[in-house]
């Protein structure tokens, strides 16, 4: 949440005034009208108290110097869907007959068809990466034709697979009887909670066949399940991790456990994982003099920035990759360069990398200071 809507809402019965975000989740109220300007989360100097909490009843919080934390939503994975998938953000797979994951007029349709153990599926490229104390929130707008299909389960959430199979992350899951679950996955250990024993504002739910928003917002110390903003469960870890990894891609599943005569269908009009918090943290930058054969400077999720290079002997070569080791994805080479003793700036303006970062100077030498994050 970047900012306090610029309007409060009057409650005409008591008198009190509350100031919420676009997404509702955050008021501010005052316990009588007309006290002036709030400076703080305490109480004012004419003794009314001025009180700032999400639906959850969290406060919240404020700087020694009077400033309000907050977040400003980025979004890391997950389009709108056109004419056609997109495979430099999605990627699409099948398997058995009748199985299919494709888009038509802005819309994902994923079905098991037929086979036993036949599948269709749709996942991001990428993984959405997790920095502790920023909160992943995925969103998808997810129809489900018919919900009782025989045989088959539908998952879609926040989760990465290997095959069709869900290995880590949290997903809501409808089973051929139509009944909704939460679940979160660790490795391939699942924990799942069933429709009439949620603990959220509602114990159970039944999915209809329109278009609903589901949501998931998950962190090291939770996770909560929101269908059309109603909280629907929450998990807490107690003494494990809810998942191994929150590095996770938006995942939308179709999956036969036998075959059958009816192919499971799900529709996504659209499917994001935002990070609450700014893309942007603290850089961290290296210096390699001469050449190197493979210098790891990252392991994960990061950024690079640029690089400022001089001193490059005849044919030197700098590369670097998006792994931990000096082969894969290559985000940047030098190709072979002349003899210059005149430093240069270059400038790769945030590319992204998601294994790791690896540098390598290759046939001649050469200077190198690396800026990333």
């Amino acid at each position: 949440m970047s900012r306090l809507r610029d309007f409060f809402i009057r409650d005409e019965t008591s008198g009190d005034r509350a100031g919420v975000t676009a997404s509702k989740n955050l008021q501010a109220s005052i316990d009588e009208d007309n006290v002036g300007l709030a400076t703080s989360a305490k109480q004012l100097a004419d003794g009314h108290n001025v009180t700032l909490k999400d639906t959850f009843s969290y406060v919240g919080q404020f700087t020694p110097m009077r400033d309000m934390k907050v977040v400003e939503p980025f979004r890391m994975v997950g389009t709108s869907f056109g004419a056609s998938i997109d495979a430099f953000h999605w990627t699409a797979t099948t398997s058995g007959a009748s199985s299919a994951s494709g888009v038509a007029n802005s819309i994902a349709t994923i079905s098991s068809g037929t086979a036993n153990n036949g599948y269709g599926q749709l996942i991001t490229a990428q993984q959405a990466g997790f920095e502790f104390a920023h909160p992943l929130q995925f969103r998808a707008a997810i129809r489900i034709p018919d919900t009782t299909i025989a045989e088959c389960t539908r998952r879609w959430g926040a989760f990465n697979t290997s095959g069709a199979v869900p290995q880590d992350g949290f997903c809501f899951s409808l089973d051929s009887a139509g009944l909704l679950s939460v679940t979160h996955i660790s490795a391939t250990s699942t924990t799942t909670v069933g429709s009439g024993s949620f603990n959220g504002d509602v114990s159970e739910y039944t999915v209809d066949t329109n278009v609903h928003a589901y949501e998931i917002v998950f962190f090291t110390m939770g996770a909560w399940f929101f269908i059309d903003d109603v909280l629907i469960h929450k998990f807490l870890p107690t003494t494990a991790l809810l998942s191994t990894s929150n590095d996770v891609c938006v995942a939308i599943t179709s999956i036969n456990s036998a075959s059958g005569t009816t192919s499971g269908t799900i529709e996504c009009w659209t499917a994001i994982i935002i990070k609450l918090g700014r893309e942007i943290t603290s850089p961290n930058s290296w210096y390699q003099a001469g050449t190197v054969a493979a210098k790891i400077l990252k392991v994960g999720f990061g950024t690079l920035h640029g690089l400022a290079v001089s001193d490059t002997a005849n044919n030197s070569v700098i590369t670097l990759y998006n792994n931990t080791a000096a082969s894969g994805t290559i985000l940047w080479s030098s190709g072979a360069m002349a003899p210059n003793t005149v430093p240069f700036n270059v400038n790769l303006r945030g590319v992204p990398f998601t294994i790791g970062l690896t540098l390598t100077i290759a046939t001649a030498n050469a200077n190198a200071t690396v800026i990333f994050e």
